[in-house]
């Protein structure tokens, strides 16, 4: 229940204080009770609102609110251009009330008239940034301390790391390229769900296709590890040599050369190397990325 009337010039306080468009810019929300609350925008503006679950969403109760009060279930304050008593739950922009009916609606309310009146960007320093801008935390609820912005950037930092990492140490592989399209895919879908001008649905489409780049160039780079530690052997940099000049005389691929090629993938296998390196080395002595991954993975005869 909320009684108002238009403010009397005579009796406003005030104008002894400072301009609200002077206000330091920077939004917060000072919970009060319930979902109900000081809101500041970043023009300066300060007013009385129930906000929405997701901290988005905002009723306005009370406009232009210098000082206020929080007294059982009813907030008292100044205003701009009066003052304002609203008890909670409230709905609708209430009217601002002169000092003297001010004063008699907090004589109903049983409102001690010397109640001290709290400044908001006081208290606001006082609070937890989670608590001041709920919307940051919404989702993962200030999930360790961290907000769903700084959250989503761990998520895409995470997703081009791991893709980078596996491409490494793994290899091009057809289910590793998937993954990491995966991974990006799914941090850019949390990135959607964050609010913001920003964040949109393209964002699935974008670090999707860079989180599988980040995969190939680790891929790449691994490649180039594993060749390098391979020719470090002589016997490995001997095959690889002979086999290079090999396939530079072959014409044609008949059985008898693919058969030659298999031998030398075999002698490679027993040096200790895995299918897929003995394959990169086989495409590295200039046979098709296919043909030698084919190659890599026949099984040597028993006994060989």
């Amino acid at each position: 229940m909320v009684a108002f009337a238009q403010t009397q010039p005579t009796t406003d306080q005030s104008a002894t204080r400072p301009a609200q468009a002077d206000r330091k810019a920077g939004s917060y929300f000072l919970r009060l009770i319930d979902d109900h609350g000081i809101w500041r925008n970043e023009q300066g503006e300060v007013d009385l609102v129930q906000i929405s679950p997701s901290g988005r969403g905002r009723s306005y109760l009370v406009r232009g609110v210098r000082s206020y009060a929080v007294v059982g279930k009813t907030i008292i304050g100044e205003t701009d251009k009066g003052y304002f008593a609203v008890d909670i739950p409230a709905f609708g922009v209430q009217d601002p009330m002169s000092r003297s009916d001010w004063l008699d609606a907090l004589s109903q309310r049983g409102i001690p008239a010397a109640t001290p009146l709290l400044d908001p960007d006081a208290q606001a320093t006082t609070r937890p940034t989670a608590e001041l801008h709920p919307w940051d935390y919404a989702l993962l609820r200030n999930l360790l301390g961290f907000s769903d912005n700084a959250w989503g950037m761990m998520f895409v930092l995470m997703a081009f790391v791991a893709s980078g990492g596996m491409g490494y140490y793994v290899g091009r592989r057809l289910e590793c390229g998937l993954i990491s399209l995966a991974l990006g895919g799914a941090a850019g879908f949390y990135l959607m769900l964050l609010p913001g001008d920003v964040m949109c649905c393209s964002t699935v489409f974008v670090y999707g296709p860079l989180s599988y780049a980040f995969y190939r160039a680790g891929a790449g780079s691994g490649k180039r590890r594993r060749w390098k530690r391979a020719l470090r052997s002589p016997t490995v940099a001997a095959e690889i040599a002979a086999l290079r000049d090999y396939v530079k005389g072959v014409a044609t691929w008949d059985d008898a050369a693919v058969a030659h090629v298999t031998q030398v993938a075999h002698r490679l296998l027993n040096t200790g190397l895995t299918r897929p390196q003995v394959a990169e080395l086989l495409e590295a002595a200039g046979m098709e990325a296919k043909d030698a991954w084919n190659i890599a993975h026949i099984d040597p005869p028993p006994g060989v």
